[in-house]
């Protein structure tokens, strides 16, 4: 298992060297050859035990329903084969994972490549797997991402939150055509991230009429549109009361410092085979 350890958190050559130190000699492909047949069968596994527990029925209900999260997002790893012109050279990992409300450190998550509609399913299975029972309260939290949108809609989530990050990013470029100067717009940021704002409330009181945004330029204009189009997923005064998460930064960890940090070094790529089969073993 520590041969497994190392190889799934470095890269073949830095575990080979790490396991040295920890006295286990191996040779380069020694390593390559445990964990990618390892990475195999543990893919392989983990699809068919998900769609298992994907066709049972939710826990019943306890005494004390919980708040549970959800969270998804993407991440990019490029592969060996050239790409199709005029496509992205990586091909996007999708990650999802459940936790309490009241203990993010109990995270079940699972990464896959599947397109959504295969995806879908396994999600469901983890759903399961990390015991969301008939009683809880789901709430999601994303980037607004078409296939979040659809995992969400799927999943049944009571609530979704989109993360305040992303907000205020385009935040920003509403007010840049606003005219408001940098330590305004930084000022304004630091708000929303606080969860101080709530969205709606904000362009009401803030935007001005038709007449002016409609002539901004179109990137502003598509700025403002992606937040008119959640106003109901941006009460953050509301969520910060409640004590739910306004940003997705559990996802967005997990896809840099677990997927990201073995994935995506300088000059990796990986077969198309071969970047399911890491993914999943990072995640797990």
């Amino acid at each position: 298992m520590r041969v497994l350890d190392q190889c799934t958190r470095l890269p073949f050559r830095e575990a080979r060297e790490a396991l040295e130190i920890q006295g286990l000699s191996l040779s380069l492909s020694h390593c390559e050859r445990l964990t990618q047949g390892y990475a195999e069968v543990f893919e392989q596994a983990s699809v068919e035990a998900l769609k298992v527990l994907a066709d049972l029925p939710l826990a019943s209900a306890a005494m004390k329903p919980r708040t549970m999260v959800v969270q998804a997002d993407g991440v990019y790893v490029l592969e060996r084969d050239k790409p199709v012109p005029g496509q992205c050279e990586g091909r996007e990992i999708k990650q999802v994972l459940f936790y309490p409300n009241s203990s993010p450190s109990e995270r079940d998550s699972y990464a896959s490549t599947a397109a959504i509609d295969d995806f879908i399913p396994l999600a469901h299975g983890l759903m399961r797997q990390a015991g969301v029972r008939q009683d809880d309260v789901l709430i999601g939290v994303g980037d607004g991402a078409t296939w979040i949108d659809q995992l969400f809609d799927c999943l049944g989530v009571e609530q979704r939150i989109l993360d305040v990050y992303h907000a205020s990013l385009y935040l920003e470029q509403v007010l840049v055509a606003m005219g408001w100067d940098e330590a305004e717009r930084e000022m304004e940021r630091r708000a929303w991230l606080r969860g101080e704002v709530n969205g709606r409330d904000w362009l009401r009181d803030f935007l001005p009429p038709p007449q002016v945004w409609l002539q901004w330029p179109s990137q502003a204009q598509t700025a403002l549109r992606y937040l008119e189009q959640r106003l109901d997923h941006m009460d953050y005064r509301n969520y910060q009361a409640k004590g739910w998460p306004i940003g997705s930064g559990q996802i967005e960890g997990a896809n840099k410092s677990v997927i990201g940090a073995r994935m995506k070094r300088g000059g990796m790529r990986w077969s198309r085979e071969g970047i399911p089969r890491m993914a999943a073993l990072c995640a797990a």
